[in-house]
């Protein structure tokens, strides 16, 4: 979330103005802030969290259908490259020739 760290500063500013005065006019928005703050946090870290379920079980997750095709076209195009490369180290024996 981008509001995070300039977020996390005004509540920090609040806060600290609220406790060098002493004044309402601080304190209550510093809670109200801080609250706000808090939920913030508490929504990003559901998202990650479910964004990390859903790749932990790979492509074949229900997250299968997000994977670009080009993602897809590039994996088929290392698989070749991988196996033709295979194909080219593999030693002949004499009775090959």
């Amino acid at each position: 979330m981008v509001l995070q760290l300039p977020g996390g500063a005004c509540v920090t500013g609040t806060c600290a103005l609220a406790a060098r005065t002493g004044s309402e006019l601080f304190v209550w928005p510093a809670v109200i802030l801080y609250a706000l703050l808090a939920d913030a946090w508490a929504v990003v870290s559901w998202r990650s969290l479910r964004h990390a379920a859903g790749q932990a079980g790979g492509p074949e997750g229900r997250n299968r259908a997000i994977v670009p095709a080009l993602n897809r076209r590039a994996a088929i195009l290392a698989r070749q490259v991988f196996q033709d490369q295979r194909k080219r180290n593999q030693v002949s024996s004499p009775g090959d020739r």
